[in-house]
């Protein structure tokens, strides 16, 4: 192709600086999945004998969703104005914190409530959740990482290799670290898969946002977003079915999604890369179905979107309330299929309610509120986490993780 061509698709200056809908777009999409899947793991029993839910969990949350959600960070970063070192370390501290306080509500309360319930060891294992690498901790590291590199004045594609190499580095210390105390091991999964509940440690999935930021410098210079998406729509859809085949269909030990869900945590070098492309073709796509969409559904786009951290936090501790409850209620009788369709429904709808009220009732005066006194509120989550940690420890140690399946306890 001439380089006539390509100046037809890209100019020099920063001509695609506003909001990006195709991005949105893979945003509300990712959530609204990320909420199915947790229906389906946490509330649903035997979901692999049901079609729809196995694709849904063991495919297509594999592949997009998570790494989704943190590509469209990464793009956010690209397109944000405020790019000090200090606004990167004040947003990596309060996702950090906003992570801890939802595995507070969503571990360490029903965890005690379910312990002086029943008296059962397991309940009082299960806080120890409380401290675990999740999506918001990862995040609020990498914004961390975000106000060394913005020091260093690193480009997207100087972060991108350092993420690469983390990854390189971090993949043949995966479960070789044991300190013979828990926690600490635990703490050494927010960075590099350990032993215990760590599933986005730092060096391992920083490739996702580090493509974001790549991504997001280059659409600020894109001209012609038709021909752009146009020209990797179909290449990408074939690499993404290739990945598919052979991850799925053929026995090879280099693509693990698809035979070891854990290794969604501890990422190789092979699928990460391959689920950069598969991303990226779900962003062709959806830059294609946009114009498809009319104002009204855009706008539910949007809001989504906009609120996608609350969607997470608020979903997440619903499910695992419901969970408690229907454990106890319904101990010998799991949820069935149409009662797992009817929770994915009921979760999206109180979930998108709460976050509706929220967003316009209660968000200028509980900002407002907290915002007086953050160091209190900072030191009274860790607090309270390492409270929760002192309680787990005194049971028989026996906590649950992904590799040990949870213990088939929750």
């Amino acid at each position: 192709m001439s380089k006539t061509f390509w100046e037809t698709i890209f100019d020099k200056d920063r001509v695609n600086t506003g909001r990006q809908t195709e991005l949105d777009l893979l945003k509300a999409f990712s959530i609204i999945m990320m909420i199915i899947t947790h229906c389906i793991d946490d509330l649903y029993a035997g979901y692999a004998d049901h079609l729809p839910f196995l694709i849904i969990d063991d495919v297509l949350a594999q592949s997009i969703g998570a790494a989704g959600f943190m590509i469209c960070m990464g793009t956010g970063i690209a397109y944000n104005k405020n790019t000090s070192p200090d606004s990167y370390v004040r947003r990596g501290i309060s996702l950090l914190m906003t992570g801890q306080l939802l595995n507070i509500f969503r571990y360490a309360i029903p965890g005690a409530i379910a312990f002086l319930l029943s008296g059962e060891e397991p309940a009082r294992d299960f806080c120890m959740l409380t401290l675990s690498s999740d999506i918001l901790q990862f995040a609020g590291l990498f914004f961390l990482c975000m106000g060394l590199f913005a020091k260093l004045r690193l480009k997207g594609w100087h972060i991108f290799v350092i993420s690469v190499i983390a990854n390189i580095v971090a993949t043949p210390l995966v479960l070789k670290i044991h300190t013979g105390y828990y926690a600490i091991d635990q703490l050494i999964g927010f960075v590099v898969f350990t032993e215990s509940e760590s599933y986005f440690p730092l060096l391992h999935w920083m490739i996702y946002p580090a493509f974001g930021i790549i991504l997001g410098e280059i659409l600020q210079h894109v001209k012609d977003k038709r021909k752009f998406y146009g020209i990797f729509l179909v290449p990408t859809a074939v690499i993404w079915g290739l990945y598919y085949y052979f991850g799925i269909f053929t026995e090879q030990n280099t693509l693990k999604f698809y035979n070891e869900y854990q290794s969604m945590a501890y990422v190789n070098q092979a699928d990460g890369l391959l689920q950069l492309i598969c991303n990226f073709s779900m962003i062709c796509m959806f830059y294609f179905l946009t114009p498809l969409l009319n104002d009204k559904a855009l706008s539910v786009v949007s809001f989504i979107s906009k609120n996608i951290n609350r969607y997470y936090c608020v979903h997440s501790v619903l499910i695992y309330y419901m969970m408690f409850i229907l454990g106890l209620v319904f101990y010998d009788h799991p949820v069935n299929t149409a009662g797992c369709y009817i929770l994915c429904v009921v979760t999206i709808t109180i979930t998108s309610i709460i976050v509706w009220l929220y967003d316009k009732k209660l968000c200028k005066p509980m900002h407002a509120f907290f915002s007086k006194n953050t160091g209190f509120w900072y030191a009274l989550i860790i607090v309270i986490t390492v409270l929760a940690c002192l309680f787990a420890s005194m049971g028989p140690n026996n906590y649950p993780h992904l590799l040990n399946e949870y213990n088939d306890w929750i």
